[in-house]
């Protein structure tokens, strides 16, 4: 379970990185140009990505990711929504499943050469196609505005003979 949690946040970090990384000027025109991406996150200490961010940054030689903690919702989304607003936020950052549709016209959604709707519907549950996958107003197009980290599952567990014999 901890491998595939990993696994799955390098892959996050890594499409998000891909996607967004043309965005971002570059200093100088070499191929060894440093990068400097962001990171923001609620709740979390850095520890709980700092493996994935590692991992990324030996990958690629060159890019350097800052992790910044938040511990209060509102002071994070304003901050959050305030420097998108003015192009300056952070290249990478996580919001609720319900943030969506506020910040659809302050982020660049994923190009469908990195990622198609169709194959983010076969990959991951469909809850979280129905979040994350959106039409631009801008175009009328289907586009897709983040990936799902997890997704939480609410199961009850029963005994059949207890439950039968109290109904």
């Amino acid at each position: 379970m901890k491998f595939s949690k990993k696994l799955l946040a390098l892959f996050v970090i890594a499409l998000i990185v891909f996607s967004i990384s043309g965005c971002r000027k570059r200093s100088g025109g070499s191929s060894g140009a440093k990068i400097e991406l962001t990171y923001y996150k609620l709740f979390d200490d850095e520890d709980t990505v700092k493996s994935a961010i590692s991992d990324y940054e030996s990958a690629n030689p060159g890019v350097n990711i800052t992790y910044k903690k938040f511990t209060d919702v509102n002071e994070y989304e304003e901050m959050l929504l305030n420097e998108l607003a003015e192009g300056e936020g952070p290249d990478i950052f996580e919001i609720q499943n319900t943030w969506v549709p506020r910040y659809m016209k302050k982020v660049v959604p994923f190009s469908s050469e990195v990622l198609t709707p169709e194959v983010f519907e076969q990959t991951f549950v469909s809850v979280a196609a129905d979040d994350l996958i959106q039409v631009d107003t801008r175009d009328g197009e289907v586009k897709i505005y983040g990936m799902p980290l997890s997704v939480d599952s609410i199961a009850l567990y029963y005994k059949k003979e207890y439950f039968d014999r109290y109904i």
